[in-house]
């Protein structure tokens, strides 16, 4: 249904206000594993409490990255089998790891911004622009 990956957060010690977390490496064995070729990543943004998605992609693959001091409830259900899984992804600043969320094709998913202000939801994608053709809608939350 999903993939939860996690990434290293680059603490630097003489800088305590800031990290670098690296949500992304193509050569990262899991990438290669998965066969994910990003071609197009977008920053959606929504308020608190809004619920985003409701759909599924036949061909389109995406990584989820919730950034630093945000929290969203991702929610995932194959339609087939209506099988659901609900996964808070919230990163913190001073974390040691970062999470992102790998979405199969064929698995309908929405977010919901758990956040008291707004928003945003880092999405990676193997397949360039928005393809409406490829956009099915199923509730899922």
């Amino acid at each position: 249904m999903c993939l939860i990956i996690t990434s290293e957060n680059k603490i630097r010690p003489e800088k305590a206000d800031r990290s670098l977390a690296v949500c992304f490496r193509k050569e990262d064995p899991i990438f290669r594993t998965i066969g994910f070729e990003t071609n197009y990543i977008y920053n959606v943004c929504f308020p608190s409490g809004a619920i985003a998605g409701n759909h599924y992609h036949k061909n389109k693959r995406e990584i989820f990255h919730c950034p630093f001091g945000q929290s969203v409830m991702v929610v995932l259900e194959n339609p087939e089998t209506t099988e659901r899984k609900t996964i808070i992804l919230s990163n913190g600043l001073r974390s040691k790891f970062i999470g992102l969320i790998y979405i199969k094709p064929g698995i309908a998913h929405a977010v919901r911004n758990l956040s008291s202000q707004d928003s945003s939801l880092i999405v990676f994608s193997n397949i360039e622009e928005h393809d409406p053709m490829d956009d099915y809608f199923y509730k899922v939350i």
